[in-house]
């Protein structure tokens, strides 16, 4: 519809937020209320938080800790978005088997 042709992606599965998360020493989120959801385990503090390895998963797959899908697909786009600003401040794109994992 737009015109755009998508040549190239990333999938990253379960494991792989694990790992990158991990090897990238965490991502930063901010939320700006408490934050629990007793199904993900998902607990975070007013503020921003650095996410990391299960905690991270748990961020991406919560569901009962935003009022709404809209805000969960924000915090989806937030971490995404931090993971790969620190993705390119590791290492180059070309180089991301340097990050080890």
């Amino acid at each position: 519809m737009a015109g755009l042709t998508i040549d190239h992606f990333i999938e990253i599965d379960m494991s792989g937020v694990v790992t990158m998360s991990n090897a990238l020493s965490g991502v930063p989120v901010c939320v700006t209320n408490n934050v629990y959801d007793s199904y993900s385990h998902l607990k975070l503090p007013k503020g921003t938080s650095v996410v990391q390895g299960v905690q991270a998963l748990a961020w991406l797959r919560t569901r009962h800790a935003f009022i709404n899908e809209v805000y969960r697909e924000q915090a989806q786009h937030m971490f995404t978005a931090a993971l790969l600003r620190k993705l390119k401040d590791k290492a180059p794109l070309a180089h991301v088997s340097t990050l080890g994992g």
